[in-house]
């Protein structure tokens, strides 16, 4: 739902090449893909993000995208995540 990770995560993944193929000169390339538990192939943005968990809150919406980043340093931690205004309205007044 998030995409496949950019050359930066990658490089920082132990186990990038069990999913990703490689070119010629090495490089990683194209995601391998793998069954589920059910048996399915899964592609990477295979469904938006928004039809999965609904588009009824964008708020939401947008703090579940921030909690899904890829890069560790750029993904939303914990502290923020608290300050998010989908949590925030959440709170009694």
């Amino acid at each position: 739902m998030v995409g496949i990770p950019n050359a930066e995560v990658l490089s920082m993944s132990s186990r990038k090449e069990k999913f990703f193929t490689k070119d010629q000169e090495g490089n990683l390339k194209d995601p391998i893909m793998c069954k589920n538990s059910r048996g399915k192939y899964r592609k990477p943005m295979g469904k938006p993000l928004g039809l999965v968990i609904g588009d009824e809150d964008p708020d939401f919406t947008d703090f579940v995208e921030k909690c899904l980043v890829w890069n560790p340093h750029e993904r939303l931690s914990p502290d923020d995540a608290l300050k998010h205004v989908w949590i925030l309205k959440g709170l009694p007044p």
